[in-house]
């Protein structure tokens, strides 16, 4: 699957890759992390994908597209459930049948994983901008964006004119 998402996206200005410590970034949000996310944020990191979507990285130094930011999504999801309770129904991070954020959009819908089982299970779901509806795939990360931007998946969250085509889009690594 990560040959396939690789081919849909046009790779702009790809910086050298510094392995990724998981070991570290795994023992920091006390759960381990899917295996074909780590293999694609070794292979070309963290980045925007058509402008539009974030793909976050444990190493960027922008605190919007690191893990400090997936840990602020979940902080506030839990601030929502407190305040209006019914429709915000996960777990808080890390327990079972929470989520954890893996990429965001300009919008503010989320891309996250639902926590359950072995990480390799994990399936995603997409977040609207309040958290408080979700749709759920059952695919990884790496699949997920590889239907989404093939127009595979057609999600009732994201806007309709993204991918903006399908097939190859702009890649742009974060720093």
């Amino acid at each position: 699957m990560l040959e396939q998402l690789k081919d849909l996206l046009i790779l702009v200005n790809p910086p050298l890759r510094v392995p990724v410590d998981w070991n570290a970034v795994e023992c920091r949000i006390t759960r381990k992390l899917p295996s074909d996310y780590k293999m694609m944020i070794d292979a070309i990191g963290g980045g925007c994908i058509d402008g539009f979507l974030w793909v976050l990285d444990a190493l960027s130094k922008n605190d919007n597209l690191n893990f400090d930011q997936a840990l602020y999504f979940v902080n506030a999801y839990e601030s929502m459930k407190s305040e209006f309770g019914g429709e915000y129904f996960r777990s808080p991070f890390p327990e079972e049948k929470s989520f954890l954020p893996w990429a965001v959009t300009d919008n503010g819908e989320t891309l996250v994983w639902i926590v359950c089982g072995d990480p390799d299970s994990w399936r995603v779901g997409v977040h609207s901008v309040d958290q408080g509806t979700e749709e759920i795939y059952p695919v990884g990360c790496v699949e997920f964006l590889v239907m989404l931007l093939s127009k595979k998946i057609i999600t009732h969250l994201l806007p309709a004119d993204f991918p903006s085509i399908a097939g190859r889009v702009k890649f742009e690594p974060s720093a």
